[in-house]
């Protein structure tokens, strides 16, 4: 009905909205609740807004231009997207149901084999690594280890190279193997500075040990 100065509409329903179009009637704006707009279309609820809030089942935008940030919040957790700082929050678990790229050969992952890489794409085991790794902690190596190129290990203090036997059947625990020339050793160990009572090279066996350290 109409005053005055004012219209008043009825409340309508998503199948059939208040303010709608006559060529398209299940199409337009309903009340949803107190202080809350229903927008619906084919019948169907589409979007409410209420007060700050707009809230829909699907977000679909070819463009997205502010200068401020964009939080999507569910029960789970929330997703920010801060144009100003060009950063990305999430502080929920991310599912990525593809393969994962961050920059050109940065870090990869390969979801349809379960590889990972850092500096390549070109992953043919689990974990692939180009270029130089720095480990400021203990690697613990559960398997065998290859290396196609030479390996440093080095440290400022306590033991830099420690391989431990844990147990099971006889086998080499370390094993160097290598079709090196006469000039080249296939294990070469080099004590550039020793202290008095120190060694370059020790074999511990505890006394319960009835094999040998070494063959």
């Amino acid at each position: 009905y109409a005053s005055a100065s004012y219209f008043y509409a009825q409340p309508g329903a998503a199948n059939l909205p208040a303010f709608t179009f006559g060529d398209d009637p299940d199409t337009g704006l309903y009340r949803i609740g107190a202080n809350v707009l229903g927008l619906a279309t084919n019948g169907s609820f589409t979007a409410s807004i209420s007060g700050t809030s707009i809230e829909t089942t699907t977000f679909k935008a070819a463009t997205y231009t502010g200068d401020g940030a964009v939080s999507l919040n569910t029960n789970g957790g929330d997703l920010t997207i801060d144009a100003s700082t060009n950063i990305v929050s999430i502080t929920a678990n991310a599912s990525v149901s593809g393969n994962f790229e961050v920059g050109t050969n940065v870090f990869y992952v390969d979801q349809s084999t379960s590889r990972v890489g850092i500096g390549t794409q070109n992953l043919t085991t689990a974990f692939e690594l180009v270029g130089a790794a720095s480990i400021s902690g203990h690697l613990d190596v559960i398997g065998n280890a290859s290396f196609s190129a030479p390996l440093e290990v080095s440290a400022s203090s306590s033991r830099a190279f420690l391989v431990t036997d844990r147990g099971g059947t006889f086998e080499p625990i370390l094993t160097v193997s290598t079709e090196a020339s006469a000039s080249n050793p296939g294990l070469d160990i080099v004590a550039t500075t020793l202290t008095a009572g120190n060694s370059a090279f020790t074999i511990t066996v505890p006394a319960s040990t009835s094999g040998t350290a070494y063959r």
